[in-house]
């Protein structure tokens, strides 16, 4: 799942902190936003005779990513291009990492984030202007991430993991290549068909 929540008030009483336990060992931000606070998670695995126990592996993923990786351990790879798979994954399968073979893994060259708050009953809003209830964040891999949240940030995550030092201004090279990945990887829900009402999946 994404970060920790955040505080929560019930009748002017904060019955939960989001640094009482130091869930996101001091990140910037929490659930429901694209800081590392809010997106970096540890993800735990267990497949006996398959994963060596004990190992650690620093690989950015993204959740679409385990989408890939059971398509290949259950081999459905035939299955995509048919009806309800017919989008290219967007993805990589981590089955190489996982079986210890690290050289072998496939790494992708960024990651893309993007959250909308409130976008059903916001949805009006949202197409006609989707930065006054969204916010994203381009990940690449070599540590480089640029922020949007009602301004731009662009942060070293290799220097700077606790995201406090903003080099929007000074490092506009790298925006601007962060930028036309982005524009690669965002999609417009509009542009999917999303109308703000329930989806009937049936």
């Amino acid at each position: 799942d994404n970060g920790p929540n955040g505080n929560i008030w019930v009748k002017n009483r904060l019955v939960h902190d989001l640094n009482t336990f130091k869930s996101t060992a001091n990140m910037r931000g929490g659930k429901r936003e694209v800081f590392e606070g809010g997106i970096k998670s540890p993800l735990i695995m267990k497949w006996e005779g398959k994963i060596n126990k004990g190992q650690v592996v620093d690989l950015p993923t993204s959740l679409e990513d385990l989408f890939a990786t059971f398509v290949e351990v259950s081999n459905a790879e035939h299955l995509v291009g048919k009806p309800r798979l017919d989008i290219p994954l967007d993805a990589v399968s981590l089955v190489p990492v996982m079986s210890g073979n690290s050289n072998a893994q496939e790494k992708r060259d960024y990651l893309y984030f993007e959250y909308c708050r409130l976008q059903a009953s916001n949805w009006g809003t949202i197409k006609k202007n989707p930065d006054s209830f969204c916010s994203w964040a381009v990940r690449r891999k070599d540590g480089w991430k640029l922020v949007f949240d009602a301004e731009y940030y662009l942060f070293n995550l290799n220097a700077d993991p606790f995201e406090m030092v903003n080099l929007y201004s000074t490092r506009m090279d790298i925006a601007l290549d962060l930028f036309e990945k982005r524009e690669e990887a965002h999609i417009p829900l509009a542009d999917l068909g999303y109308s703000g009402q329930t989806v009937d999946w049936s």
